[in-house]
């Protein structure tokens, strides 16, 4: 149960892609904001390798499997359901990290 629902539901009612902020907007207003969040380089302070050089942003495919593994980065951007061997690959690797 969410404890702070109608927070929650009046903060976001009106933002597109709320999924998106969500987690971020309540680290960035938490006791580890400098924890979690790298001020001077925006791609170790979100965690996500997003390629902005081959898309806007790429949409990773099969042929990204390594390079996604092997990234220092907690998630990643952007995904398709029409790449779904790859998504699947991806969380059969990570079902299997200690």
């Amino acid at each position: 149960m969410l404890a702070n629902k109608t927070m929650v539901l009046e903060l976001y009612k009106h933002t597109f892609g709320a999924d998106e902020f969500f987690i971020q907007t309540l680290c960035w207003n938490s006791r580890f904001r400098n924890s979690v969040y790298d001020l001077n380089d925006e791609y170790n302070g979100c965690q996500r390798l997003i390629d902005w050089e081959r898309g806007w942003p790429y949409t990773w495919q099969e042929k990204d499997y390594n390079e996604l593994i092997a990234s220092e980065y907690l998630f990643a951007r952007k995904f398709s359901s029409e790449n779904a061997e790859l998504i699947n690959r991806l969380t059969t690797f990570l079902n299997t990290q200690n």
